[in-house]
C-alpha cells in the first residue's frame, strides 16, 4: 500500500494540492500508525509473556482484567488504523485519484466500516452513480483518446457561440473525424459537462477530517475550555474575595457609621444631660436666691424688731433708770431735807 501511494504521488499528473494532502496523510500513517503498531507489538509481547508463561498465576480477575485490556488496546488502535484508511479513501474520491483497485476497496471497506454519517453516505453513493454514468456515456473522454479530447473542448469552448456546424467544421479541419463522428462527440460532451457539473458539486460538499488534525484541534479546544474554565473560576475567586472584601467594607463601615451615631447619640445625651443639669442648677440657683432674699427681708424685719425692740428696752430701761435715779434724788432730796428739817427742829429745840 506505501509504495502503490508513493507511485500515485510521484505520477505528473497528479494536482500539486492533492500531492500534498496525500504527502500530510503518508506522514501521518509513517508516524502514527507504525507508532501505535509497535505500542500493539509490545502489547501482544507481554500478553503472550503473562498468558503463555504465567497464566497459571493469575486468577480469574485478574485474566479478564488483562484481557479486558488487550482488547481495549487492540480495539482503540483498530479504530485508529479506520480512522487514517477513512481519511484516504475521502482523499482519493474528493481528488477523482486513480489507484489500484484493491487499495480502493480495502479503503472503502474501511469508510463503510467506520463512517456514520448518512449525509456524507449519501453523497458518495451520488457521486459514484455519477462516476457510472460517466462511464456509461463514454467515460472523461469519450471515444476519443485524451490529446484528441483535449483539443475538441479547446475548440468547442473557444467557438460554443459560432454553433454545432461551424465547431464541426473547424474541427475537421484539426482532426481525421468525420463530421457524424464529431456531432457525436458533442453530443457526449455536453452529458459529461452535465455528469462533470453534479459531480464536481458533490465532490465540493465532501469535508475531510485528518483524525490526526482534529485529534490537535480537540486537545487545543480542550486546552482552551481548560484555560478559559481556569480563567472564569480565577475570576469567580477574585469575584468572590472582592465581594466578601465589599461585604467586610460594608460591615465595618455600618459598623464606623453605627459607632459615629452612637457617639454622636451619646455627645447629645451628655449635651442634654448637662444642659438639664445647667437648667437645674439656674432654677435652684433662683429657688435659693429668692429663698436667701426672702430670708434676707425676713432677717432684717427680725433684726430691724430686734433692734427696736433693743432700743425700746434701752428707752425704757433709760426711764426706768431715770425715774430710779429721781425717785432716789427725791429720796435723797427728801431725806436731805428731813435731815436737815430735823436738824433744823433739833436746833430749835436746843434754843428754847
Amino acid at each position: 500500500m506505501e509504495k502503490k501511494l508513493n507511485k500515485i504521488m510521484n505520477s505528473e499528473n497528479i494536482h500539486l494540492g492533492t500531492r500534498r494532502s496525500l504527502k500530510q496523510h503518508k506522514d501521518f500513517l509513517d508516524n502514527e500508525y507504525k507508532e501505535w503498531l509497535c505500542v500493539l507489538q509490545k502489547i501482544v509481547s507481554e500478553y503472550k509473556k503473562n498468558i503463555g508463561a504465567q497464566v497459571s498465576e493469575l486468577n480469574e480477575k485478574e485474566y479478564f482484567i488483562l484481557s479486558k485490556n488487550i482488547y481495549e488496546d487492540f480495539k482503540g488502535n483498530h479504530l485508529e488504523e479506520l480512522n487514517i484508511s477513512n481519511v484516504l479513501f475521502l482523499l482519493i474520491t474528493k481528488h477523482q485519484i486513480q489507484i489500484d483497485d484493491d487499495i480502493a476497496d480495502y479503503l472503502e471497506q474501511c469508510y463503510e466500516t467506520i463512517n456514520k454519517d448518512k449525509t456524507l453516505n449519501n453523497v458518495i453513493q451520488k457521486i459514484n452513480e455519477v462516476n457510472k454514468n460517466i462511464e456509461d456515456i463514454g467515460g472523461e473522454t469519450g471515444s476519443w483518446d485524451s490529446d484528441q479530447n483535449n483539443y475538441f473542448m479547446e475548440v468547442y469552448e473557444n467557438n460554443i457561440h459560432l454553433g454545432d456546424e461551424m465547431i464541426c467544421d473547424i474541427l475537421k479541419n484539426g482532426l481525421s473525424k468525420n463530421e457524424s463522428e464529431i456531432l457525436e462527440h458533442i453530443e457526449w460532451y455536453r452529458k459529461f459537462v452535465s455528469c462533470n457539473t453534479l459531480r464536481n458539486k458533490l465532490l465540493n460538499s465532501i469535508s475531510i477530517i485528518n483524525t490526526n488534525d482534529q485529534k490537535k484541534t480537540n486537545l487545543k479546544i480542550q486546552e482552551k475550555k481548560q484555560m478559559i474554565q481556569l480563567w472564569k473560576d480565577k475570576k469567580k475567586h477574585e469575584s468572590e474575595i472582592k465581594n466578601k472584601e465589599a461585604a467586610q467594607m460594608k460591615k465595618d463601615e455600618l459598623r464606623i457609621q453605627r459607632k459615629i451615631r452612637d457617639d454622636i447619640k451619646k455627645k447629645k445625651e451628655l449635651l442634654q444631660n448637662e444642659l438639664n443639669k445647667k437648667k437645674e442648677d439656674m432654677k435652684k440657683n433662683k429657688i435659693e436666691k429668692r429663698q436667701k432674699s426672702i430670708l434676707s427681708e425676713e432677717m432684717l424685719q427680725r433684726i430691724s424688731e430686734r433692734n427696736e425692740r433693743i432700743l425700746q428696752k434701752k428707752v425704757q430701761s433709760n426711764a426706768n433708770l431715770n425715774d430710779d435715779n429721781n425717785e432716789k434724788s427725791k429720796k435723797q432730796s427728801n431725806q436731805k431735807y428731813m435731815h436737815v428739817q430735823s436738824k433744823l427742829l433739833s436746833n430749835t429745840g436746843i434754843v428754847n
